[in-house]
């Protein structure tokens, strides 16, 4: 049971960032521009790319055996260049608007880099656990208690944020 919850919290997040930012693509796109983090002629592949590759760790992670441990480490790698690019962000003191799900979250801040190292701690959790044989029906319940717990655990940081914001600091 918690291995699905686990690969449904981490592909419930996943799956919301890449539709997000699909959805989002023309801030995410400006956001990739106006960062310069990578080169401006190779903005428009990497607006597509990021949110592909969280929609294939997302969906991917949901399949038990080989393709879920590449999807782990899919996952792993994303969030560990995201959080290291947070952390960066932060640590300079630099302000800069969040969009990882698709629109503005919000300064990248020490929230951004908390949420992103429980998700990373959540990913290896993930990949820790060995796949157990469920019915389909414990299964199908296992990822809608993930799906649910990613709503909570994204509302509760944007409600920090948001906070954060209101107060000024």
């Amino acid at each position: 049971m918690m291995y699905w919850l686990s690969h449904g919290l981490v592909a419930a997040i996943f799956l919301r960032a890449g539709v997000g930012k699909l959805l989002g693509r023309e801030d995410f796109y400006w956001q990739l521009r106006a960062l310069a983090v990578v080169h401006r002629r190779l903005v428009p592949l990497v607006s597509y790319a990021v949110p592909s590759s969280e929609l294939s760790a997302g969906l991917l992670i949901l399949l038990p055996g080989v393709e879920s441990k590449f999807a782990e480490f899919l996952a792993a790698a994303m969030l560990a260049v995201f959080t290291a690019y947070a952390l960066w962000i932060t640590i300079t003191g630099r302000k800069v608007k969040c969009f990882c799900f698709g629109h503005d979250d919000g300064a990248i801040g020490q929230p951004t880099v908390l949420r992103n190292s429980l998700l990373l701690c959540a990913v290896a959790f993930a990949g820790l656990l060995p796949a157990n044989r469920l019915s389909a029906s414990n299964i199908l319940l296992s990822l809608v208690d993930g799906f649910t717990t990613s709503l909570l655990f994204v509302g509760a940081f944007q409600i920090a944020a948001m906070r954060k914001e209101l107060s000024g600091r």
